[in-house]
Parts: structure tokens; sequence; C-alpha cells
């Protein structure tokens, strides 16, 4: 059996591998020679046919080729030679490329394989109305929709002319189909002739927007209903389409619910052009951008909120600017759920926008230190840094205490370095709770004398020595007798007896005399054993004068009978009974 040549394409397409395999090269010539064949039929490559005509009989392809070419004679010539006949493809292709002179024959030879309705459409589709007129009347009104919208979808009103006495316009398909392509004539010719519903009007306004069809929805905005055009605005928001939506506003005037729910659509589709436009609609001209909407209830609040809760929650730092400039009220909420979603670029967008004096800093304080305080909790040195070099009025204080309880050393000096001081004097406590002298060492390294001072009288209450010794060693030694006669007046125990080893003699008798003066008890029995007689006399006197009777009750079993009698004179003289009762009796028992 002689195998017919290899095509053309067959030996230049197919790879090098499977060039060395003759089985594969005639399979796939097997394949594509009707195709071939056909082809060259009706494209008269006679050439072609005497190599391979004799290898394969054609198929209906010829006939339909011929007949999509408007070839009637080859076509007549293949019907009357050959047996193959045609398919459907003849008569649309036919109908497609507007050879009605083949299509009326092939409906007389072949009805049997025609497919009036495909055929119909594709001429619609292609605007050819003589060869719409002479099918249309195979179909009833109802068969006639898609045809009409195939022609309505490619703009040809020709068509239309034809079809519309004889269809019957039941959902505004045709509308909607030029609407979507941007037809204005097709639109304009239904709409003269009323063959456009109110639902019609209003799907095919929508399908317009969709599309992003400037001109129809330019069109069509003058003959809309309120219902159309709030349908389109909403609409145009959802798609993006901002130029759409500025021409549907100059025409609608909407009212503040729909504004609340397209603003609130918008800000969640992340359409800062929208957002923007639909701000400059809200807010009244001349109204600076920075605008504040104070107003409780107004329809925005709402809106406005929810849309910067939502753009900070997914972190769109864009649209929370333009949000939050326009309302500067919600910059407090809008950091406060930036810092639940762990958002950095948002909290960074604020702060700049903080620091730029855009937003002022007692708008934002509360949700700022709660920020300040969960960086620290996360150990997040970067952000703390931050916030302590933009905002100098911040409170660091918990987070202070924060940073020392966590043992964040670098965090720590971060935040000692910008606190005030009896935020200070509260770390050092924090510290001395857990007896965190490491932690007590970074803050001192970053306090004045006078913190050291309070924080000394403080720690050294509580009992933690050495943190209390650790704050001493900073204190200044001119300082020492001025801390000791301070903490004698405030009855700090601890402290006076840190700092009685560096106090000299005379101090230590004022500190005696002075703890009697004032009843303190415990003090004069800290310094009791570095005085002498002489001074104890002057400390049990200065304790009968102001009627101290706990001090004389320790001090007059310390004493001689001769300081005893003197003390006893003098609380006679100021008449304190109880003293003299409780001095008497003592030296009662001494004589």
């Amino acid at each position: 059996m002689t195998l017919p040549p290899l095509l053309l394409s067959v030996q230049r397409s197919l790879q090098a591998p499977f060039q060395a395999l003759p089985q594969v090269l005639h399979l796939v010539n097997e394949f594509l020679l009707p195709r071939a064949i056909d082809a060259a039929v009706y494209h008269k490559l006679n050439h072609v046919l005497q190599v391979y005509e004799a290898f394969r009989p054609y198929t209906v392809g010829a006939m339909d080729g011929a007949a999509s070419m408007g070839l009637v004679d080859l076509v007549q010539h293949l019907h009357d030679r050959r047996t193959e006949g045609c398919s459907s493809r003849a008569f649309t292709g036919a109908a497609a490329n507007n050879h009605l002179k083949v299509l009326k024959w092939l409906h007389e030879v072949y009805p049997e394989v025609s497919e009036p309705m495909e055929e119909i459409v594709e001429a619609a589709r292609r605007g050819h109305h003589h060869v719409v007129e002479f099918l249309w009347s195979r179909f009833n009104g109802e068969e006639l929709q898609r045809p009409l919208e195939a022609a309505a979808a490619n703009g040809h009103v020709a068509v239309l002319e034809v079809l519309l006495p004889w269809t019957i316009i039941a959902n505004g398909g045709a509308f909607t189909a030029a609407a979507a392509n941007g037809h204005v004539p097709v639109l304009q010719f239904l709409l003269e002739r009323d063959h456009v519903s109110v639902g019609g009007l209003e799907s095919g306004l929508k399908q317009a927007v969709q599309c992003g069809q400037v001109k129809v929805v330019e069109f069509l905005l003058s003959v809309a209903d309120k219902a159309a055009l709030q349908t389109a605005l909403q609409t145009a928001v959802t798609t993006g389409s901002t130029q759409i939506a500025e021409l549907i506003l100059k025409k609608y005037e909407a009212d503040d619910t729909v504004l609340e729910t397209v603003l609130t659509e918008a800000a969640k589709l992340d359409h800062c052009e929208m957002v923007q436009l639909l701000l400059d609609k809200i807010v009244p001209l001349g109204v600076s951008p920075a605008f504040d909407l104070k107003h409780p209830g107004r329809f925005v609040d709402l809106a406005m909120l929810s849309a910067v809760l939502e753009a900070s929650r997914k972190g769109r730092v864009e649209m929370v600017k333009l949000l939050v400039t326009r309302g500067r009220l919600y910059a407090g909420s809008a950091l406060q759920r930036a810092i639940a979603s762990h958002q950095r670029g948002v909290v960074m967008l604020l702060l700049e926008i903080c620091t730029a004096g855009q937003l002022m800093e007692d708008q934002l304080d509360p949700s700022l230190k709660n920020l300040l305080e969960k960086a620290v909790d996360r150990g997040d040195v970067e952000m703390v840094s931050l916030f302590t070099s933009k905002f100098g009025a911040l409170d660091t204080g918990c987070a202070l205490d924060l940073a020392v309880l966590h043992n964040h050393h670098e965090i720590t000096e971060t935040l000692a370095k910008r606190s005030k001081p009896a935020q200070k004097v509260n770390a050092f406590m924090t510290a001395a709770m857990s007896n965190n002298v490491e932690m007590a060492k970074v803050i001192l390294e970053h306090s004045a004398q006078d913190v050291v001072e309070r924080a000394l009288a403080k720690v050294a209450s509580s009992g933690v020595i050495e943190i209390s010794k650790l704050l001493l060693e900073k204190c200044l030694p001119s300082s020492h007798q001025r801390i000791f006669m301070d903490a004698v007046a405030a009855y700090d125990v601890e402290v006076v007896k840190l700092l009685a080893g560096l106090v000299d003699q005379r101090i230590i008798n004022r500190g005696l005399i002075l703890a009697a003066a004032r009843g303190h008890v415990g003090v004069v029995k800290a310094l009791l054993d570095k005085t002498n007689s002489s001074t104890r006399k002057f400390a049990l006197e200065a304790a009968a004068v102001e009627g101290r009777s706990s001090v004389i009750a320790f001090l007059r079993d310390r004493c001689d009978s001769a300081s005893i009698s003197n003390a006893t004179e003098r609380a006679k003289a100021v008449g304190f009974a109880d003293a003299v009762a409780l001095l008497s009796c003592k030296r009662a028992r001494l004589e």
C-alpha cells in the first residue's frame, strides 16, 4: 500500500526526535489529510489536490468551507458531482459571512441539516440584516430574544429594526447587552421605541457601570430613576470605578443611609480614591481636610468608625491615613485596633501623623500608653525607642515597671532616660520587690540625686539592704547629713541605720535628740548605742518637754537619777502629767 507524501506542516512542525519515527509522522499526516484536502478544494489549490486527492475522499468540510466563503458555484459543483454533502457549519458559515445566496440555496437543497437559530444569531452578531430578514420568520417572538441580544451587544441597529416589530421584550436582555458593550445608539433606539422596562433600565445601567462604559453611563443618567441611580452608585463603589461614581454623584443626591453604606463598602474593599471621593461629598466644601466629625449620632460616624477599624485590622496603611486625617477623633480607636492586630505599619503611620502635628498627642495618649506597655511585654526595643523619642509627655511609669519585672536591660535603660522622677522611684521599688540589683543599677545610671534620695528612703524602709546600699553609694557625701536628719524626722529607721556610720558624732547626737522630741522610739533605739550619757540626758529632757511617753519609758532605764530629775522638772513645767508620773516612778526606785 502506497502512503501519501507527508504534508509540509508535518515535516516542519514536529521536533527532531519525532522525525526519526516514520510511523509517528504518518499517523499525524493521516490525521491532518482530510482537512487539508477539504481546504484545498474550497481554496482551489489544484496542485495539492493532484498530489493527495487519490489518497483520501472529500468530507463535508469541503462544502462547508465553500459555503462559508460564498463560493456558490463550487457548492453547486460539489453537490452535483460528490455525495458528501455538508453539515450545519455550511449554514452558519454562510450566514456569518453574509452569503445570502448560498444560504438560500442550502436551505432549498439540505434543509435537514440546517440550524436556523444558530444561523440567525451569527448573522445578527455580525450585523447582516438581510440574512436576518430571510431567517426571522422561522421563529416566534420569544425565540428571537437570542438574535436580538446578539445584535444589541454588537451595536447593529439595522438588525434591531428588522427584529423588534416581531419580538416580545420580556427581560431587557438586549438593553443590558448593549449597555455592557458601550453601544449608545442601540440604547437610544430601544428607549425611543419604548422597548425598555424600568427593571431593564436599572439592569442596563448597572451593567454599564460594571463594564466601565462611561459614555453609556453618561447617557443613561439622564433617564434613570432614583432606584437605578442608587444601584449604579453601589455598583461603582464595589467595582472601584471612581470616575463613574463621580458622574453619578453629580446627578444623584444620595441620602445619608446610602452614603454610609457605600463609604463602608469602599473602605472595606480598600478603594482609597473612592473613599476620598465620598468623603469630599460628605464633608462640606471649604472644610479643612483635618475636619473632625464631632457630632454624636451623625450618620457618617458609624461608617467612619467601622471603616477605620477594618482598615487598621487589615493593615491598610493608606486607607487608615485617609480616614484618620479626615476624622481625627478616630485615631485612638485605629491605634488600639492596630495594636491588637499587630499591624506595625499602621502603628508607625499614626505615630508619624501625630508627630507631624496633624493629630494632638492627647488624642492618642491612652492608646500610646497601652501600646508602649505591650511593646515592653514583647521585648520590642525598636518600638519602645520610637515611642520615647517621639512623645516626650507620654506616661512611661507602668512601662518602666514592666521592663524591670521582665528584666529587659535595654528597654529599662531607654525608659529610665525618659521617665519622670516619681516613676523612677517606683521602678526602684519594683526592683527592690524582687531584689533585682542589676535593674536597680540600670535605673541608677539615669537618676538624678533627688531621685536617688527619694528612692533610698522608700527602698530602705522596705528592708532591702543590698539595693539600699547601692543607692546610698550614689548619694553625694555632702548630702549624707541632710538625708540622715530627714530620715530621723520621717521615722525612717532603716535609712538612719545605714547612714549612722557615715555622719559625724555631732549629727548623730542631734538625730537622737530630734527623734526623742518627735517620739520616734525606733530611731532612738537605733542611735542610743552610738551616743554618750550626756546626749541621752538631753534626749530624755526633749522627750519630757514634748510628752513622748514611749521614748521616756525607753530612756529612763538608760539614764542616771540626775538626768531623770532634770527631765521631771521640765515635764512638770509644761504640764505633762503622764511624763512626770513615768519619770517620778523611776526616780523613786533609783533613790
